[in-house]
Formats: C-alpha cells, sequence, structure tokens
C-alpha cells in the first residue's frame, strides 16, 4: 500500500499478543504489485504478499517462512483491516477531503504449486502489458494533441481530465507562490557574494526580490550590473529591468521572487497518456524475490546463447565454446618513454597551473573587491 496507518502494525501485534517490536524481530512482510490497465479506463492493482521469517544482517539475502503463527489466515486478516481503514489525502485545490479503498476486493490464499503457478503467469501477463490494452498511448501527449490523437474517446477524454485537473491545480499553485515570498539569504554585507548572486540572477532571467538595509524591497529581474560611487569597499549598483538602480553597499539579500514549487506535485498533465497514473507498473518489496539487476542479467544471458545458436561466425561460436575467459594486466612502466615527452608535459603543467592562478586572481578582484581596478 502507498499509505498506511502507523497503528496498524501494533493492533496486530496485539492480535497474537505480542508487542510492535517483537513482531518485527519476527516476521518481514514482503510484496510485488502489478498495475494493470483495464479496457474500461481504469487501473486495477494485483497485490501479492507475504510474510517471511526476519533474518539478520548478514544472512539478510535469505528468505525462509516465518514460525506456523503467522499464518495466510492472519496475514489476509491484516490486510483487510488495513483496505479498510487507509486513505489518502486530496490535495485541497482538487476538492480536499480523502480517497478510500472500495468493496473491489479479492484475498485469495495460494496453499498450492499450482495456484501459485497460475498467479505468477497472472502477474507477469499484465506486468507486460500497458496502455495499448486499454486503447491509449505509450508516449506523452501535449495539451493541443488530445483532440488529434488516435484513441478512443472514452481514453479521450479521461485525457482531457487530467489537463483540466492539472489546471486547477497549477492555478492554485500560482496563486500560493504568489503570496509566498522566497526565504532571504543575507549576507552581511559582503558585497561580492551579493555581485555572484546579481550575476546568477542575470543568467537565470528570473524575477528576483532585492532586500535594501533601510526600505521596502524591490522586485524585477536583474539587467546589469553598474558602476557606482565607491561606498563599503564596493564600487557595483544593480540595475533592474524596471531601471530602478540600487548601490550594493545597501542591499542585503538578493534572492528569488516567490519560492520554487514543490516537488510532490501530481503531474497529471505528463500522465494524461497514462490515464493520470504516474506509479510504475510493477513494483515489489527489495527481499521479494529476485532483483530487476539479475533479472536484465539472465534475459541478457539468454538472448545471447539464442543469437549464438542462430548464428555462423566460426570466431563467434569459438569463443563462446571456449569457456571462461580470464585477462590479466601487468604494470609495464610508469612516467614519460624520452626526456622530450617529459618536458612537454612539464610545460603544459605549468601552463595550466599558471592559467587557473590567473582567473583566481581575475576573479578576486573582480568580486572581492567590489569590481575595483
Amino acid at each position: 500500500m502507498a499509505v498506511h496507518h502507523d497503528r496498524d502494525p501494533a493492533r496486530e501485534a496485539r492480535r497474537i499478543g505480542m508487542t510492535n517490536a517483537a513482531l518485527w524481530r519476527e516476521v518481514r512482510p514482503a510484496y510485488v504489485k502489478v498495475a494493470e490497465y483495464q479496457h474500461r479506463g481504469l487501473v486495477h492493482l494485483h497485490v501479492l504478499a507475504r510474510l517471511d521469517e526476519a533474518m539478520s544482517d548478514y544472512r539478510a539475502d535469505e528468505v525462509r517462512p516465518p514460525s506456523a503463527r503467522f499464518d495466510a489466515e492472519l496475514l489476509e486478516l491484516a490486510l483487510r483491516d488495513v483496505v479498510a481503514e487507509v486513505s489518502a489525502p486530496i490535495a485541497k485545490q482538487l476538492g480536499d477531503g480523502r480517497v478510500r479503498w472500495g468493496r473491489q476486493l479479492d484475498v485469495r490464499q495460494l496453499n498450492t504449486g499450482a495456484e501459485r503457478g497460475e498467479i505468477a503467469g497472472y502477474l507477469a501477463k499484465y506486468a507486460t502489458k500497458s496502455t495499448e490494452q486499454t486503447g491509449g498511448l505509450l508516449h506523452r501527449v501535449a495539451r493541443d494533441q488530445v483532440e488529434d490523437v488516435n484513441v478512443r474517446e472514452h481514453v479521450r477524454s479521461y485525457m482531457r481530465a487530467a489537463f483540466e485537473l492539472d489546471d486547477i491545480v497549477a492555478e492554485h499553485r500560482r496563486r500560493e507562490h504568489r503570496s509566498a515570498a522566497a526565504r532571504d539569504v543575507e549576507t552581511n554585507w559582503n558585497p561580492a557574494a551579493l555581485a555572484i548572486r546579481a550575476r546568477r540572477a542575470m543568467a537565470t532571467n528570473e524575477p528576483q526580490r532585492v532586500r535594501p538595509h533601510v526600505g521596502a524591497a524591490l522586485r524585477g529581474r536583474v539587467a546589469r550590473l553598474v558602476d557606482a560611487p565607491e561606498r563599503h569597499h564596493t564600487a557595483l549598483a544593480v540595475e533592474l529591468d524596471s531601471g530602478v538602480c540600487i548601490h550594493l553597499a545597501d542591499v542585503a539579500s538578493i534572492g528569488r521572487d516567490t519560492r520554487r514549487a514543490r516537488r510532490r506535485e501530481p503531474r497529471l498533465a505528463e500522465c494524461a497518456h497514462a490515464l493520470g497514473y504516474r506509479g510504475h507498473c510493477l513494483t515489489k518489496s527489495r527481499r521479494y524475490s529476485s532483483t530487476f539487476k539479475a533479472l536484465r542479467a539472465a534475459r541478457e544471458a539468454y538472448v545471447h546463447a539464442q543469437l549464438l545458436a542462430r548464428s555462423t561466425d566460426a570466431t563467434q561460436l569459438a569463443i563462446a565454446a571456449g569457456g571462461t575467459r580470464k585477462s590479466n594486466f601487468a604494470c609495464v612502466g610508469t612516467d614519460h618513454v624520452t626526456a622530450a615527452d617529459a618536458l612537454l608535459a612539464a610545460s603544459a603543467a605549468a601552463r595550466a597551473r599558471e592559467g587557473r592562478r590567473a582567473a583566481r586572481l581575475a576573479r578576486d578582484v573582480e568580486f572581492g573587491t567590489g569590481g575595483m581596478r
């Protein structure tokens, strides 16, 4: 589950007469979740869960069944309790409230090998499918492409809804950011740091808030740094695109006018082709089974074997039949071969050092002294 209550493990621990810490020392949950895009346009989740014995760190890769009291019935009760109470908040710009699971819950206990093989094949089938099963697209779409893409009208309505909801969220974000100013970055009367921030603002061309030591803050884009009479060891002034010019000696901070957008955003427009669902098609716990890296290696080895079986290249076949190949590396020497090579290398290193020294000196002269020569 993406969202859960912290009290659920404690409640299940009390169900079997032990503390939460003791339960965590006994078992570990493991799961795999596959998202199925149904033809009707809904995302159906298939979850396979189990309880494993909690192993020590040096045996963390081992998977063993837990003791007999942690049976499938106990796990089913825990899952049903969690599904009945778990909820996720809805952003206030989309109406506020909470989303809960409905009555569409089908829990099955896998007791025999035949059932396990059937479910494994079932999950593998949906893990290899995507939005094309719903008549959708495999690539992202822009807003102006929604009416032109070759999809069913039902899927097109999902795409429109994703963009409409994204507009609502974006408008709320803009209003929120206009009222939330960016955090001040104090420089403690450091003209060099102020000059560097001004140059960065010129490079990004973002709206800035220039806050003087006395008076109201100034807002606008930094147009350029201009020469000014020397004050407090600086002879530079900041000119905004509005034409206002303020001496760096009078500036307390320079920073973005508004705070940047939060990273945890719905991104509905970016996922419109996926019916607004931005989750991965397959998610699993770390120790559920094999890793994706091992699966890729096995798939690569299988494909390589198939290519060799169809190959008629004698060289490739001989290399493959040779078994394991070992490579040995040995050091044959260090330093330069001739004195001329050593002289050229030393000269190049000296020029590089001198260039770095000159660059540091120029930077100190420009920023550290406020642009004075």
